[in-house]
C-alpha cells in the first residue's frame, strides 16, 4: 500500500501529519522527497514510511505529535543540525516540512436522554456531527437509535475540547450541579445551553454565582435554550434548539474566516 492509499484508508475522521524531508545538506540519512505519516495513535514509530530512523526519525515523531495536540498549530518548515541539535555522527542537515491535516468534529453533548433528547438526538444524527448522550438511567439510553455517530454514557464521560454542550435531565438541581462543574472546568466549550422557563434560567444563573462562577461565564449560557421558535411540543423544541446549534456553530466559522 503506498502513502497515499494508507492516507485515504484513514478516512476524514483521522488528524494526521505528513512529514517531509524537502532539503539536506551533506551526510544525511535519508534523501530529500521522504517521507513519513503519524498519528496520534503513533507512539514510538510512524504509521507509514521513513525519514531515515534513529534519532532524527523519533525526534521529528514526537515534534508531529506535539502538533497534533497543539489546536493551534499550522504547518511550518523546521531545520535540524544532525550534530549539534541530535548528537548525530552523519553531521548533514535536513530541512523538514510538518503538515498537518487536522480533523474538525463537531462534537455534541446532551446530559439528559428524556423526551425532548430523543426527539433532538433524531434530528441531529442526520447532520455531520458526533452526539454524545449522557445519563445515569440505561434505560432511556436504549431507546436511542442505532448510529455510529452516536455515543453513550453516564454524567462522568470524558468529553472531547470544542464540544456543544446541552442539559437537559431530568432534575433541576443535577441540571445545576453539571453547569457548575462545567463552568469551573478547563474545558473550552463554544456552547452551553440548559433547557427550562425563564424562571428556571434566572434561578441557576444566581445560583452559579452564588458558587463561584464568573458573571461571565454565566452569560455565556444560553436558557432557555432554542430559538423563539414553534410550540411547547417535544418535536419544535427538538427543532428549535438544533436551529439554535447551527446557528451558533455557521456564526462561529464566519468569525474565523
Amino acid at each position: 500500500m503506498n502513502l497515499y492509499k494508507k492516507i485515504k484508508k484513514l478516512g476524514r475522521d483521522t488528524s494526521y501529519v505528513l512529514v517531509t524531508i524537502v532539503d539536506a545538506q551533506r551526510s544525511v540519512p535519508q534523501e530529500i522527497g521522504a517521507k513519513m505519516l503519524v498519528t496520534q495513535e503513533c507512539i514510538d514509530t510512524p504509521l507509514y514510511g521513513t525519514i531515515g530512523g534513529g534519532k532524527i526519525e523519533k525526534e521529528s515523531l514526537h515534534y508531529a505529535l506535539s502538533l497534533l495536540e497543539d489546536r493551534n498549530a499550522t504547518s511550518h518548515l523546521k531545520h535540524f543540525c544532525l550534530t549539534k541539535d541530535l548528537d548525530m555522527v552523519c553531521g548533514g542537515e535536513m530541512t523538514i516540512f510538518f503538515e498537518i491535516s487536522r480533523v474538525k468534529k463537531w462534537n455534541i453533548a446532551i446530559f439528559g436522554a428524556g423526551h425532548i433528547a430523543q426527539k433532538l438526538i433524531r434530528i441531529l444524527k442526520t447532520l455531520d456531527c458526533h452526539i454524545y448522550s449522557l445519563d445515569l438511567r440505561k434505560e432511556w439510553l436504549k431507546k436511542l437509535p442505532k448510529s455510529k455517530n452516536i455515543m453513550t454514557g453516564s454524567f462522568e464521560h470524558l468529553l472531547p475540547q470544542d464540544c456543544f454542550c446541552l442539559i437537559m435531565t431530568h432534575s433541576h438541581d443535577l441540571d445545576f450541579s453539571i453547569a457548575q462543574k462545567l463552568l469551573k472546568s478547563s474545558q473550552d466549550i463554544p456552547y452551553l445551553g440548559v433547557i427550562g422557563s425563564s424562571s428556571k434560567a434566572k434561578s441557576m444563573k444566581h445560583r452559579l454565582k452564588e458558587s463561584g462562577v464568573s458573571q461571565e461565564d454565566i452569560s455565556k449560557i444560553y436558557s432557555p435554550v432554542g430559538l423563539d421558535i414553534g410550540n411547547n411540543t417535544p418535536e419544535e423544541i427538538a427543532i428549535s434548539i438544533s436551529a439554535q446549534l447551527l446557528e451558533v456553530r455557521d456564526s462561529m466559522s464566519n468569525t474565523k474566516l
